[in-house]
């Protein structure tokens, strides 16, 4: 009896022993935080639309479009006139992107859409606006119905500095 009291005991030990090994063991090195992301389309983009007219935007390192400037020309009865349209914050997802573009003082309205070929250039197309319009330049106001205002164009645009 005496003997097998003695190999409990030496079994406990052992077995405490071996808990103890294994709770004392290094943990696995802390993990860094994961490194943001840095967009392969960070930079300044210019380039012209169908109508040659200039298309200018900046991409943060985050893939956020920080400034978006586009030159299209509307037709407003006999008035001509190229309008800049201009947006903020817009996200880069993968590959391509959307921008509600409209014109302050206006109902005048369009969606920039873009696509980027490769890590330095990029296409697009942005639709037409036809409906009912005001608009105001600051020296004149027109008011219309119908009719196509701005046409549906296309635009093609080049990292800068690559």
């Amino acid at each position: 009896m005496k003997s097998l009291s003695k190999f409990k005991l030496f079994f406990i030990i052992i077995t405490l022993l071996i808990f103890i090994i294994l709770a004392c063991t290094k943990d696995k090195s802390p993990t860094k935080p994961e490194e943001p992301q840095i967009s392969p389309y960070a930079g300044v983009w210019k380039g012209t639309t169908s109508n040659n007219r200039p298309i200018y935007f900046s991409i943060t390192e985050q893939g956020m479009i920080d400034s978006l400037a586009v030159d299209i020309k509307i037709y407003l009865g006999s008035y001509n006139c190229v309008i800049t349209y201009t947006a903020d914050s817009i996200h880069v997802e993968a590959d391509s992107f959307a921008a509600f573009l409209y014109v302050p003082v206006t109902n005048v309205s369009t969606t920039l859409h873009g696509t980027f070929t490769s890590d330095n250039t990029a296409t697009g197309t942005y639709d037409e606006f036809s409906d009912d319009y005001f608009f105001s330049n600051g020296s004149i106001f027109i008011i219309g119905t119908g009719g196509t205002q701005m046409r549906a164009g296309t635009w093609e645009a080049s990292k800068q500095g690559s």
